[in-house]
């Protein structure tokens, strides 16, 4: 059986209506939602504990059916935004799974939507189309663009049904062509930004690549002030004492301050 609730701050008199089978957990998930998740709907509620104020939940009527908790809930949200549109903070009209089961949010939950959550990022739905689908940039570099995280423009593209691409697994640096690569990345002297631009991948892809075949990136990020015809001058330099080659790179990475794997691809 299901109860029709209220949520009334200890701190104005302004209320929430909804309908649940398990108050205990319906509370919970109000003060969750709104204080851990930032769920829009919880301005009222964050405000109120902000301000050392209690949300409390009382039962106004018990024991209903689910469709005579699901009218009364209803009739009772729009007679109130009727009567004290101020002090109902209800954005939706009210029903059990409402716009949770793919069901579109009304113009006028929309509009209610809106007035609730001021600091909401304004995200244009053809802006974000033409960005992420058209420019392909990433979720990172759109959210500089409009000041917010990767989060927020996760949750736009699932609002607006734009298709996420899926993310480069590192499994594909084992489809890239390794001795092209090497190449651009050693003697080409390319970064990973510059070769992942060049073929059009991400640089994660890439960054497994080099360090499969023991090239630190991390290292090596003073590579192009190297001179590498100095470095190789060196090199046969020591070759000519007999070093052994393993010897050889050792010395060249202490003294160019390049990681072994590097100098050993070196051509």
């Amino acid at each position: 059986m299901y109860q029709l609730y209220y949520l009334k701050s200890t701190l104005d008199d302004k209320i929430y209506i909804g309908i649940t089978k398990n108050p205990n957990r319906r509370y919970y998930e109000h003060i969750n939602y709104t204080v851990e998740k930032n769920h829009h709907n919880g301005n009222w509620i964050r405000k109120t504990l902000r301000n050392g104020g209690e949300i409390k939940m009382n039962i106004a009527l018990d024991s209903l059916s689910k469709n005579l908790a699901i009218q009364l809930e209803i009739k009772l949200i729009e007679l109130l935004k009727r009567l004290t549109p101020d002090k109902i903070t209800n954005t939706a009209q009210g029903g059990l799974g409402f716009n949770h089961k793919g069901i579109p949010h009304s113009e006028e939950h929309k509009s209610s939507i809106e007035k609730a959550q001021p600091h909401k990022v304004r995200l244009p739905k053809d802006e974000l189309f033409d960005l992420y689908v058209n420019k392909k940039l990433s979720k990172k570099k759109i959210g500089k663009i409009y000041g917010c995280g990767t989060t927020t423009i996760d949750r736009r593209l699932k609002e607006y049904n734009i298709s996420i691409r899926e993310k480069t697994n590192y499994k594909i640096s084992y489809k890239l062509n390794k001795t092209e690569i090497l190449n651009m990345f050693i003697n080409e002297n390319m970064t990973l930004s510059e070769i992942s631009e060049k073929l059009g991948i991400g640089t994660s892809g890439i960054r497994y690549l080099l360090q499969r075949e023991s090239i630190n990136t991390g290292r090596n990020k003073l590579r192009r002030k190297v001179d590498i015809n100095l470095l190789k001058k060196r090199y046969f330099d020591l070759m000519k004492i007999n070093n052994r080659k393993m010897k050889i790179y050792e010395i060249l990475s202490n003294e160019f301050g390049l990681s072994v794997g590097y100098i050993s691809k070196i051509k």
